[in-house]
């Protein structure tokens, strides 16, 4: 009898071992489920966090929605982490007028000339100075863009922006690295002295930091926004340049124009003159005739020397410009 007794508490003893094991086995130390389990700790906003990385979510019942609510939770705390506001584009300023009063739709020059149509909100040629149709003008200007350094100055630093954002760029992938290096080497002991040894090593090192947290992304709209803001510095710098080398290229040509018809003017007051002495010394003319012809020569002289002068400033700073 005490023999019965004891064999049924022992198998009652073994039934409850067994069914703490499978519960335990179940609930895996406090934690339902039953998981491949791979520990990584990291920080998250300053608190260290243990993640324990699942190929699915196990479990059946309370267990699985519980795994699925971790995971939803630690999800939204490294979305909530991420570095930055994100950028928001300022609305342009409310301006549609190039001057504050309203410009007339149509110029009415005079003289037989053409009338001019002011046409707003449409796209200009890049080679807006063809508009003239100048031949000329449009050589100068090719020869400025062709020998400008400023110009080539900001293309070079556009160019070197677009680099850094690739650049930058890089951090998105995995570092590959091949290193191969030869070490010599001599161990000496008590008294004894091993064979010198060498030592080859040769192989990859590959590298890869993940952007939890989106600090590689800033960073690639930092480059990408000054690579942008250089390529409008060299529109600039464009524009600049052959707005100069047209402005100065038309303050030539006024100046030549100008210089032309002053000589032409010039000539005329000296063919006058000629006429009134030669009708002084027929006894047609008075001397205050000849004095008055002479008088108007010097004074139409005086407008050569500051047309001159305007004519040799823009030729020097047309010069500048193709620098």
């Amino acid at each position: 009898m005490a023999t019965s007794r004891r064999q049924l508490l022992t198998r009652q003893s073994r039934s409850q071992t067994g069914r703490m094991k499978n519960r335990k086995q179940e609930t895996g130390n406090g934690i339902p489920g039953n998981w491949p389990v791979s520990n990584f700790r990291f920080p998250v906003c300053g608190f260290p966090f243990l993640f324990r990385a699942a190929q699915d979510f196990p479990g059946k019942g309370p267990a699985r929605y519980y795994n699925i609510t971790r995971s939803a939770c630690l999800a939204l705390l490294l979305a909530g982490c991420a570095v930055g506001p994100d950028f928001v584009r300022p609305s342009p300023p409310e301006v549609k007028d190039y001057t504050s009063a309203a410009m007339p739709a149509v110029l009415t020059p005079g003289n037989g000339e053409a009338e001019q149509h002011f046409v707003t909100g449409q796209a200009i040629a890049a080679e807006w100075w063809e508009l003239f149709q100048s031949p000329v003008l449009t050589e100068v200007v090719e020869q400025a863009i062709a020998g400008n350094r400023t110009l080539a100055a900001a293309k070079a630093t556009l160019a070197q922006a677009q680099q850094v954002v690739l650049q930058a760029r890089s951090a998105y992938y995995p570092q590959l690295d091949f290193a191969a290096s030869v070490q010599r080497q001599q161990t000496n002991g008590s008294g004894n002295s091993s064979a010198p040894i060498t030592l080859y090593s040769l192989g990859p090192t590959v590298s890869y930091a993940p952007d939890v947290f989106g600090g590689t992304r800033r960073l690639v709209e930092q480059q990408e926004a000054l690579a942008e803001n250089q390529g409008y510095q060299l529109a600039a710098a464009y524009l600049t340049l052959t707005g100069n080398a047209v402005s100065q290229g038309i303050n030539i040509a006024s100046a030549r124009m100008q210089l032309s018809a002053a000589e032409d003017i010039i000539a005329q007051d000296d063919r006058d003159l000629d006429l009134v002495r030669q009708k002084y010394e027929a006894g047609k003319a008075a001397q205050s005739d000849v004095l008055t012809a002479e008088s108007l020569l010097a004074n139409d002289r005086t407008l050569l020397p500051p047309l001159r002068q305007q004519l040799s400033v823009a030729r020097h700073a047309l010069g500048a410009v193709k620098k």
